[in-house]
């Protein structure tokens, strides 16, 4: 008989053999052999009546069948042989193995992500149980004592935060539950890669400053900047979602064109949440965008509000940008004067001036206006408009003569400022007049000389007239009829320049005066190298008056050839002898 009939492939099983002496007188010796494992015993003798034992051990591989033979003689007188063959035993054997696979779940994830394994433990065996042990070398035991039955399986499902690249392996240890207690054991190995992972955010306005109420567009730029995989969502706290579920395969990019209503200013933020390689990964970026005042202010100013029917009035036009940051581009047109700039830039909190001139037949109301947009996302339009009226004044009365250009004019009847020719009444606060005194003292026979050119500069502190352009320009004009009038000046401390003199007379020297609203003034006349015209003491109101007194200059023009001697010579032209009059 056989231990076991079912062994490990390979293990060894004991066979029990058993002789049975059947004669009740006689001894019987002989030999015991098995056909697979040979000689069993030798020359051994058995009792009448009795039974002898014997085991023999060998190697099972596959399936094994023996039988055994007793041959020998009984020790009667005649040695009657007898020979007897058992029954055939058989023996099976089986394979006894476990298989152990190990899975990385997640071969890749971001540092410090958990990663997760799947390992199973399986008996290749058809016939014994396995049982044993399990411990990974990293992730620690997962059994101490499990029992696997034939062709079953145990699997085991550990996880492990990862900072770094890790292998690690796991072992089974057991045996098997045939007779010989067979060992088998297994293992098996898995790497997981961890890698730093990340994604960028930027977020960037069309402008950092736009009109107030505007819209402004965004460009918004996610990145997955990882080896992994990201998906996630992308929601602005203003401008809401952008993406729900969004995936980015490595290096991929997503852009996003909102836009938004600035009012104020407004900051916002967007945020990409979401995850990659088992970890959480998110970026956010902001923007900022100011809204800002948008708009043009435009003034016009004459020269003067009433002029002589027929005269020529220059105005003073400014457009004004009076936003602090975006530029405006536009035209200027004047409903009578024209165009005055077709597609002229002015910079932030920046100016651009015209002075153009019209020459004024009746009463003119003339209209300009600035039409244009901000450079702003959305060309902001803005516009602006200014408006003049000039008088036209009938300006009549005799006619004297000896002008240098022809008769000069002198104006009445009605009632004269003190220090003008008989005739003349011009209402404004300053009035500039150039008269020729033909030397007499009083003045009796003053005339108005057409022609000179004036400018009005405002002092610039030191009580000196500078040539160097340091007083700065207020007004300049023409006397076309021999007086300039004045209507805005600003209040202070001001040089009356004759810049260009009638033909035939000497430039003056530059005249201080004092211009103070609303109180009298002293008419004054160029007497002295630097008169000063201050308010009278009485306070009887009135206008600051300027009388330039001159007369003509006899200046000799000598060449190759005689000749008369001629009228027209400047001042500019030979040296400042004197000033008559003054």
């Amino acid at each position: 008989t056989a231990a076991s009939p079912d062994v490990c492939d390979g293990a060894s099983v004991s066979y029990t053999y058993e002789v049975r002496n059947n004669s009740a007188g006689f001894l019987w010796t002989g030999d015991v052999t098995d056909d697979v494992l040979g000689v069993v015993a030798a020359d051994v003798t058995i009792g009448a009546g009795a039974t002898a034992s014997f085991t023999l051990t060998g190697p099972i591989s596959g399936t094994v069948t023996n039988t055994a033979t007793a041959t020998g003689a009984f020790n009667d007188p005649d040695d009657t042989s007898a020979e007897l063959t058992s029954e055939p035993v058989t023996v099976t054997s089986h394979a006894c193995d476990i298989t152990v696979t190990k899975t990385a779940v997640t071969p890749a994830v971001c540092q410090g992500a958990t990663a997760s394994y799947q390992i199973t433990v399986t008996n290749e065996s058809d016939r014994f149980t396995w049982t044993g042990s399990v411990v990974d070398d990293v992730l620690g035991s997962l059994a101490t004592e499990v029992t696997i039955g034939p062709g079953e399986s145990v699997s085991f499902t550990p996880t492990h935060e990862t900072s770094d690249t890790v292998t690690n392996t796991v072992t089974a240890a057991g045996s098997f539950g045939d007779p010989a207690g067979t060992a088998a054991d297994g293992s098996a190995q898995a790497t997981v890669t961890s890698q730093a992972c990340a994604i960028t955010v930027t977020k960037i306005p069309a402008a950092a400053d736009v009109c107030e109420g505007s819209s402004v567009g965004y460009t918004i730029t996610v990145t997955n900047t990882s080896e992994l995989p990201w998906t996630g969502d992308v929601v602005d706290d203003l401008l809401g979602t952008l993406a729900d579920d969004l995936t980015l395969e490595p290096g991929a990019s997503q852009t996003y064109t909102p836009t938004g209503v600035i009012s104020g200013t407004v900051t916002n933020t967007v945020t990409a949440t979401g995850t990659s390689g088992g970890a959480t990964v998110s970026g956010t970026a902001s923007a900022t965008v100011t809204g800002r005042t948008c708009a043009i202010a435009v003034t016009k100013v004459p020269a003067a509000g009433e002029v002589c029917e027929g005269d020529s009035v220059g105005y003073t036009i400014t457009v004004t940008n009076e936003s602090e940051t975006l530029s405006w581009t536009g035209s200027v047109v004047d409903d009578v004067l024209g165009t005055l700039a077709d597609a002229v830039t002015i910079g932030p909190g920046a100016s651009v001036t015209y002075t153009p001139t019209h020459q004024i037949g009746d009463t003119v109301t003339n209209i300009v206006t600035a039409t244009g947009a901000f450079g702003d996302p959305d060309g902001t339009a803005a516009g602006a408009s200014a408006q003049a009226t000039v008088t036209s004044v009938v300006c009549e009365g005799p006619a004297s003569t000896d002008g240098p250009d022809g008769p000069a004019s002198t104006i009445g009847p009605e009632p004269t400022p003190p220090g003008l020719p008989p005739g003349l009444s011009v209402p404004a606060p300053i009035i500039i007049a150039k008269v020729d005194t033909k030397g007499t003292s009083d003045r009796s026979d003053d005339r108005l000389l057409a022609g000179a050119r004036f400018e009005i500069r405002a002092d610039d502190g030191d009580g000196e007239f500078e040539t160097n352009g340091d007083d700065a320009l207020v007004f300049e004009g023409v006397a076309t009829r021999g007086f300039l009038a004045f209507n805005s000046p600003p209040e202070g401390v001001h040089w009356v320049v004759e810049v260009d003199a009638p033909p035939g007379y000497y430039r003056a020297r530059p005249v201080e005066v004092h211009y103070i609203p609303e109180e009298a003034i002293d008419n004054c006349v160029q007497i002295g190298n630097r008169k000063r015209c201050k308010p009278d003491d009485d306070g009887s109101g009135g206008v600051l008056l300027v009388v330039i007194q001159d007369s003509p200059v006899d200046l000799p023009r000598t060449d190759s050839h005689p000749g008369a001697a001629t009228d027209g010579a400047r001042d500019a032209d030979v040296p400042r002898r004197r000033h008559l009059g003054g």
